[in-house]
């Protein structure tokens, strides 16, 4: 197969060579520095798909996809390369032939992968039959009764083979333009736009149903991820954008959003509004980590998610990202035994931005494998320079969270390897965290990372035990050592009595499996001494110590220190 790579600065072709280059599919690759180059190329080539830079110096995407036939049929499929600065635009474009968009920088192999696997099979659908009027799948969508029964069978699959099933549920709350005579026509005349405009971005393998006369619901079978599947709510969110969607200024356009993920998980729906032009804004409470949250700010709209792109497309080359260290104790005695590291972003003009504001958009766009070797280069800066000098600092484990894309990235995973190699200060004392409601032990191939990481002496830990589908039995097959118990099995531990006997049931199983269980986001101290009381191994919290940056942590290390050599010149 061969793919035309169309940018016009050298390093964007070169960073995409090496990209493609990764694929286990090997591709022949053609580059174009201009939009005429490619145009030039595709008469005379057949490519199996074309990445294409959404600003090129002669000619916009736009014009380069109006240029070419989709409508023939020997049209490649087009993806797009966009810093995101206008997604009224990017969706034009996927109106007018592209197949999908990506947000640059693109980092992730396993993403652009993704995408140019499903453009290649639509690609490979649409030209088996051309025939089919391509406006079918959006004036007559499936209906509800042929909605629940494809849901129903296809979680039945989904049980039998290890996998999960996603829905994104979509309800026009206004649909009709203000001035409109009738009513009722005008309605079907929006959510026909709705609709093809859901068609525009949903995947092509995804089932698009009505389920009402303002309610649709999109499903997509094998989702590896919560994330993976926001991100598919994100692009419905953007497309139903009140001025593409309608193309009328006097139109309204309500919308709320929800997800769910099918089967055996508690993992709540996230919810979603639209109104008017805004975006996604998830509505569970962020946690702080350990890290303090600014209160007034918003960081959720849509103003202030553009900004966070935007800057983040630029911080990630300088690289403005620092580790804070948030202590982890052994109960009962105390003895601090290991820290987490929590990245922090303080940008020049966002100011410091939590981590629950940029590391969603890390992992949708791709970027979150590049921000996890940063991490681990601030974690062997800071060990070398701070912590490995001290006694106590020496002895210490670390502790990183990583999700299903960086297990799923060979080269991140390359470079955490690397860390246990002898000369690395980080040598002995790693241990990776990854969240039980990511569904990894349903996901063969983040099982078999997590096994390459064990078998190099990396200990693995389930975050957010409970939150997710993995059982107290799967331990026995997983090569897990610690469990980290979700905040909702300890928020209330010392006044709720079902929470307690639940955590102690926990720990004793845990302990006769040979894995050790840790709290986090421990606050109070009524927390901190129900957790003790029922033999908990490890915790972690504001009850005992916040995140501190590096120096801060040296000094907390050296006093530390200090006291250990007094307590032994006593006599």
């Amino acid at each position: 197969m061969k793919i035309l790579v169309v940018a016009d600065t050298p390093g964007d072709r070169a960073h995409l060579r090496k990209l493609v280059r990764q694929f286990p599919q090997r591709y022949a690759i053609d580059e174009a520095g201009s939009g005429q180059a490619a145009l030039e190329r595709i008469a005379g080539e057949r490519y199996h798909c074309v990445l294409l830079d959404y600003a090129l110096h002669d000619m916009t995407a736009a014009q380069v996809l109006t240029r070419l036939d989709h409508g023939s049929g020997d049209a490649p499929p087009v993806i797009l390369l966009s810093d995101g600065d206008d997604e009224t635009a990017l969706h034009r474009c996927l109106q007018s032939g592209a197949q999908d968009y990506l947000l640059k920088p693109v980092v992730s192999v396993p993403v652009l992968g993704r995408a140019l696997r499903a453009a290649i099979e639509r690609q490979g659908r649409n030209t088996q039959a051309p025939s089919a009027p391509a406006e079918d799948r959006q004036s007559a969508p499936h209906n509800a009764a042929f909605f629940r029964q494809h849901l129903r069978n296809a979680i039945e699959r989904a049980v039998r083979q290890g996998r999960r099933v996603g829905v994104v549920l979509v309800e026009l709350r206004r649909l009709a333009p203000e001035d409109a005579t009738d009513r009722d026509d005008s309605k079907d005349a929006v959510v026909n736009r709705v609709l093809a405009r859901l068609s525009s971005v949903i995947p092509n393998c995804a089932l698009l149903a009505r389920l009402g006369s303002n309610e649709l619901a999109v499903l997509i079978e094998n989702v590896e991820s919560e994330e993976e599947l926001c991100a598919v709510a994100e692009k419905v969110t953007t497309a139903l954008d009140r001025r593409a969607a309608l193309e009328s200024p006097a139109a309204q356009l309500e919308v709320q959003i929800r997800t769910a993920i099918f089967p055996g998980t508690t993992i709540r729906p996230v919810e979603v509004s639209v109104a008017s032009d805004s975006t996604m804004h998830p509505s569970p409470a962020p946690v702080s980590d350990g890290i303090a949250q600014p209160a007034a700010k918003r960081w959720d709209d849509r103003e202030q998610q553009h900004r966070l792109r935007h800057r983040l497309s630029e911080s990630v080359t300088l690289q403005p990202f620092s580790l804070h260290y948030q202590p982890r104790y052994r109960m009962p005695t105390r003895q601090l035994e290991a820290l987490e590291g929590l990245m922090r972003w303080d940008d020049e003009e966002l100011g410091t931005v939590p981590p629950m504001a940029f590391i969603p958009i890390c992992e949708r766009n791709g970027m979150i494998s590049l921000l996890g070797r940063i991490a681990v280069e601030r974690a062997r800066e800071d060990w070398a320079r701070y912590l490995g000098r001290i006694a106590t600092g020496n002895a210490l484990k670390l502790s990183l969270n990583l999700s299903p894309v960086q297990l799923l990235d060979e080269e991140f995973l390359a470079c955490l390897t690397s860390e246990v190699s002898a000369g690395s200060p980080l040598r002995g004392r790693l241990q990776v965290e990854v969240s039980d409601k990511a569904g990894i032990q349903n996901s063969k191939p983040c099982m078999a990372a997590l096994e390459q990481l064990a078998t190099t002496g990396i200990d693995v830990a389930i975050d957010d035990f409970g939150a997710g589908s993995t059982s107290v039995a799967q331990l026995t097959s997983m090569p897990v050592r610690n469990i980290i118990l979700d905040s909702a099995l300890t928020d209330r531990i010392a006044e709720a009595r079902n929470q307690s006997q639940r955590v102690r049931a926990l720990i004793a199983v845990a302990d006769s499996l040979g894995v050790t269980v840790t709290a986090k986001r421990i606050e109070t101290a009524a927390q901190l001494n129900a957790l003790v009381a029922l033999g908990c191994h490890y915790v972690q919290g504001n009850a005992l110590a916040t995140a501190l940056a590096p120096d801060e942590l040296e000094q907390t290390l050296r006093a530390s220190d200090r006291k250990l050599v007094d307590r032994e010149r006593r006599p």
